[in-house]
């Protein structure tokens, strides 16, 4: 019996030991950057104190040719339709350089989109009406691996609602494949 017991907690040991080594391999590791088809497009907001998850379907961005005129974007999703505009001097431009809004809290507005067609902000939540979203913020934190023309952005967002209640604010995270039009 004494030799069972030291061959099994030598067995349980050397387990133990290929365990924690993949454990700090995995912990030394870089997770692999986002890609389009490994990237899930979702809105989560708090929402007294409890996730709510909103898929979302795509960023859309409107370029302009001059910079005198801001740059313009939509997000879409079940039930939410963000637009709003980049801040003076913030362009990804032709080039599509995402990392100018790293880190910036680009303003949500009521109303906006792109010349031809505006567009009202509005968020809708599960099991009650469409709010009109008064404004907000998007913050991008990340931004993934750009292929065929999507960009998976991710970042934190406020959004605030008139609800029946009164003014409410929103926060959680998005992540979503931007797209530049121009």
């Amino acid at each position: 019996m004494l030799t069972r017991r030291p061959s099994r907690l030598i067995a349980l040991v050397a387990i133990g030991c290929l365990a924690t080594a993949a454990g700090c391999a995995k912990r030394g590791a870089r997770a692999s950057k986002a890609t389009p088809e490994n990237f899930v497009q979702k809105l989560v907001l708090d929402v007294d104190g409890k996730p709510v998850d909103l898929p979302l379907e795509k960023m859309d961005v409107n370029l302009v040719k001059r910079g005198n005129f801001p740059e313009t974007y939509e997000i879409h999703g079940t039930g939410v339709v963000l637009v709003g505009e980049f801040p003076k001097g913030v362009n990804v431009g032709y080039g599509e350089d995402w990392n100018v809004l790293v880190g910036k809290a680009v303003p949500i507005l009521p109303t906006g989109g792109s010349e031809g067609q505006k567009l009202e902000s509005t968020l809708t939540l599960p099991g009650q009406p469409a709010y009109p979203v008064t404004g907000g913020s998007i913050t991008v934190a990340e931004i993934g691996e750009d292929i065929d023309a999507k960009t998976p952005l991710s970042g934190r967002i406020e959004i605030q609602c008139q609800t029946p209640q009164g003014e409410k604010t929103f926060r959680g995270t998005f992540a979503v494949n931007g797209t530049t039009w121009g």
